[in-house]
Parts: C-alpha cells; sequence; structure tokens
C-alpha cells in the first residue's frame, strides 16, 4: 500500500503540510512498515518530520529508536 500512496500523498504535502488527510496515513503507515523495513519507514518519517516541523509525530519513533 505504502509504494502506492507515497508519492501522491508526499506531493499533496510539499504544496499543503497542514493537510492532515495526506500527513496522518502516511505517518500510521511509516510506523507500521518500520517494524519490518527499519530504514524504509525511517526515511519516511524524517521526510515528514521536515515537511512539517511544528507536528512532533514523526519525530517521536525516531527519537524511541535513537535516530
Amino acid at each position: 500500500m505504502l509504494d502506492q500512496v507515497q508519492e501522491p500523498l508526499l506531493a499533496v504535502l510539499k504544496i499543503s503540510p497542514d493537510f492532515r488527510p495526506a500527513y496522518d496515513p502516511l505517518l500510521r503507515l511509516a510506523e507500521a512498515v518500520s517494524t519490518d523495513d527499519t530504514d524504509r519507514g525511517h526515511r519516511l518519517l524524517d521526510e515528514l518530520a521536515s515537511l512539517q516541523p511544528a507536528r512532533t509525530e514523526a519525530g517521536r519513533p525516531l527519537a524511541q529508536s535513537g535516530q
């Protein structure tokens, strides 16, 4: 699923970083994929954190893992 939605939703966030209907699903998918593919999940969390630095949700899993 992440393969299908990641790029389109990131494109929306680049235009409108506050758009929760794009941010929230990506956040949940990044957290879920991190259990099987830590690097991919962390890359997506990093990108979310850089697109919307005021929101702390993407940084929390990274901080917990020591990244």
